[in-house]
């Protein structure tokens, strides 16, 4: 997420700060040495070089490069990194996109935006010219136009854009999976799984590279090369490809391999299309590649002339994730950050030695948040990851505190608990207050069988604001804690799910009476069967609970009475509740109709209490969902009449027992557009008001509000580093900011 990114320069003629944020966030340029040039003469050997690097606590995607310029973009931000000065700054920012794949030509840069199509983007200003919708994701510019490959609403295609008019048109393609897409050496050329002519796309026999005819958008030829192309460039005269630990040229009249140069140090394991290993960029003259080894990556030289490997290469930080080139410069996205490589002639053969090492980032790095709880306008509580949890390393949980409205972050994970989730253990998190909050860890046994090798669940505690935490006594039970409800004193309950297979999802439910301390077994639904690939018909203990129907939650409003939800095909079965505090549970008889469940299945979502006010949401799988509100503590429940604007509301939320919101949605499988208005009710739901909203926020994003006006909202589903909004006026306004680690 770039609004906020740190930038740390080591370059003397570009450390300098660079404020180009709308958030005002400051990026340092980190280069080492594009500056101050080595002394280049008109003959010497060429060297390559590792000129400088930019890093940032954020995430670097995807990069293009130009004569004077590389864009690189970073999920909701795209910046621009001069090719002569190493200056970075930031040309576009917009929190609700998801901005990828990046190529520039005809005087722009175009970016990938997720399911909103492809920007047309100013390279100077960053203003968004233009917006193509439904187009593939794999990018090239050639014969004046820009393609795009992969699945839209034609089905397979491959696009081609006029720049001019953005006029698109989409030509049948015959690949059910596309690696890599590249426009030159006279056609255009997809690789990956493609079928032969007539053929219906996936089936046999099967080609790995394809010519399109630039002019008529049709294929030429079919071309079974080996190894299946990972990574493809084309050039003047010669189409190049990356496979497992080979690079090949290929004629393209022929398809024939005309040279083949085996890549040192490249296991297979980490050549996969799209990232690590067997990325390609085309320069005259010069074609890189990445390859790995014991030592991490580095990136090689290959003479085009020769089909040669040319010196040892340049290490990289990170895993590659793209490559691009212009002249004689090189831009290398890393999980690190950004790369740039220069080839130069050297006078006397003399050239600068490699960048030294960065320096710290200037700014504290963001965090990925999992799951929050916010408890008031400026306290809360969050299960988050503190590195990007798409990388190829291991990345543990992290339990956060806040302050301040979600800007800033403090690490509040107990002791106790740093081993277990760093050694990958699950953790549930429920907070009451900025004092009050526990965290239930699971520890799944080492090479046992989910569901039935007892596991290890410890429960922590705290009543200080997370300054000292109280472990629980062991809870050792098979499968893991998944949900977590207080009553509001000393009471809680816990359920641990012994795994969800063949339409069954049996589970544990456990008690504390003293905060935490100490959880016996109050009730559980009978074990998962021997034989999991035949489980036989659900089964029923005597606590009441069914092994039929996932579990969705649970909630207990006092000592006594409390809900566990499922998602389940029959209405009895959504909703089940217990008047003895867990220990035996029965339907809830509910005022909707008994066909609603009736053929999709129903999912009831735990109830919220606001003193003896309820508000409960049933959501059949192909209507409407329903809203339903209790005014006596959940022992009855009534249907609350929603406007047509929200029928198909995706949540609700009770803030007090007077206010609540609805969150508007859309039926299923329909394509939703940013969220414009909220929903508000001050009288128990009786009469409802639109708020128009003075963001656009995300349509899958999770909303809610820890009061009548303070809301939040965030969307994990993102690329790069999610944005938190907030809003203290009901949603009129929001801002936003990237969720960061408090220094």
């Amino acid at each position: 997420m770039v609004a906020a990114n740190a930038v740390t320069s080591n370059n003397r003629r570009a450390r300098r700060l660079v404020t180009a944020m709308a958030a005002a966030a400051a990026l340092a340029v980190p280069a080492a040495g594009c500056g101050a040039r080595p002394p280049a003469g008109p003959s010497g050997p060429l060297r390559v070089i590792l000129t400088s690097s930019v890093t940032s606590p954020g995430e670097f995607l995807h990069v293009a490069a130009g004569p004077d310029a590389a864009w690189v973009t970073t999920g909701n931000a795209m910046l621009r990194v001069d090719r002569h000065t190493d200056q970075v700054r930031t040309v576009l920012t917009d929190p609700a996109a998801a901005l990828t794949t990046v190529t520039s030509g005809a005087g722009s840069v175009w970016a990938g935006d997720g399911d909103a199509g492809l920007l047309k983007i100013d390279p100077v200003t960053g203003r968004v010219e233009a917006r193509l919708r439904g187009v593939g994701y794999l990018e090239s510019f050639g014969y004046g136009a820009l393609w795009n490959a992969g699945y839209g609403r034609p089905g397979l295609a491959l696009w081609r854009t006029d720049p001019v008019t953005g006029r698109t048109r989409a030509y049948p393609l015959p690949c059910l999976k596309q690696f890599a897409l590249a426009a030159s050496a006279g056609g255009v050329w997809v690789s990956g799984v493609c079928s032969a002519r007539g053929a219906m796309p996936g089936r046999p026999p099967y080609f790995s590279l394809i010519r399109a005819d630039p002019a008529t958008g049709q294929v030429t030829a079919r071309y079974p090369v080996t190894p299946t192309p990972l990574d493809i460039v084309a050039g003047s005269s010669a189409v190049w490809a990356s496979g497992y630990g080979t690079v090949i040229r290929i004629d393209p009249r022929t398809g024939q391999t005309t040279a083949s140069v085996a890549v040192p140090a490249q296991p297979a394991s980490a050549a996969v299309p799209g990232g690590g290993a067997g990325l390609l960029a085309l320069t005259p003259g010069s074609l890189w590649v990445t390859a790995g080894g014991p030592a991490g990556y580095r990136v090689l030289r290959i003479s085009t002339r020769t089909a040669r490997l040319a010196g040892h290469g340049i290490a990289v930080p990170g895993t590659p994730r793209d490559l691009a080139a212009s002249g004689s410069t090189l831009w290398v996205v890393t999980t690190s950050g950004l790369t740039r490589i220069d080839l130069v002639r050297c006078a006397g053969g003399r050239c600068r030695p490699p960048a030294p090492p960065l320096p710290p980032a200037g700014q504290a790095p963001p965090v990925w948040l999992s799951s929050l709880r916010m408890v008031s306008a400026t306290d809360g509580w969050a299960l988050a990851y503190t590195q990007n949890p798409n990388s190829p390393n291991t990345v543990a949980q992290a339990l956060l505190q806040t302050g301040d409205g979600g800007r800033t972050w403090s690490p509040a994970t107990p002791p106790a608990a740093r081993p277990l989730l760093a050694g990958g253990a699950h953790p549930v998190l429920a907070a009451r207050s900025a004092a009050q909050a526990w965290l239930a860890v699971t520890e799944l046994a080492p090479n046992g069988s989910y569901g039935t090798t007892p596991s290890r669940t410890v429960v922590f505690a705290t009543a200080d604001g997370g300054r000292a935490w109280i472990a629980s006594a062991p809870i050792r039970s098979p499968g893991q804690a998944r949900w977590m409800s207080f009553d509001g004193s000393r009471n809680g309950w816990l359920v641990v799910d012994l795994g969800a297979a063949m339409g069954q999802n049996p589970v544990r439910i456990y008690r504390t009476t003293d905060g935490g301390a100490r959880w016996t077994l109050a009730a559980a639904s009978p074990p998962p069967p021997a034989n999991q690939q035949a489980p036989g018909p659900p089964a029923t203990g005597p606590s009441g609970i069914s092994t039929a129907c996932d579990k969705t939650g649970i909630v207990f409003a006092n000592p006594r009475h409390g809900w566990l939800t499922t998602d389940c095909n029959d209405l009895a079965g959504a909703l089940l509740v217990s008047h003895d505090g867990g220990v035996t549970w029965q339907p809830q008889a509910l005022p909707i109709p008994p066909g609603a469940c009736t053929p999709a299945g129903c999912q009831a979502f735990p109830p919220q209490f606001s003193g003896r006010t309820g508000l409960l949401v049933i959501a059949p799988g192909n209507r409407p969902p329903y809203l339903l509100r209790s005014d006596d503590g959940g022992a009855t429940w009534h249907l609350l009449t929603v406007p047509p604007a929200a029928r198909w509301f995706q949540a609700a939320d009770l803030t007090d027992s007077s206010h609540a919101v609805l969150v508007p949605g859309g039926p299923p499988g329909q394509v939703r557009g940013p969220i414009a208005e909220l929903w508000f009710t001050a009288d128990s739901g009786q009469t409802w008001t639109a708020v128009r909203q003075g963001a656009a926020l995300p349509p899958d994003a999770t909303i809610s509000f820890a009061s009548p006006v303070a809301g939040f909202a965030w969307n994990p589903n993102v690329t790069g580093v999610p944005p938190l909004y907030a809003t203290t006026d009901g949603g009129r306004n929001w801002t936003w900011s990237v969720p960061r680690l408090a220094r």
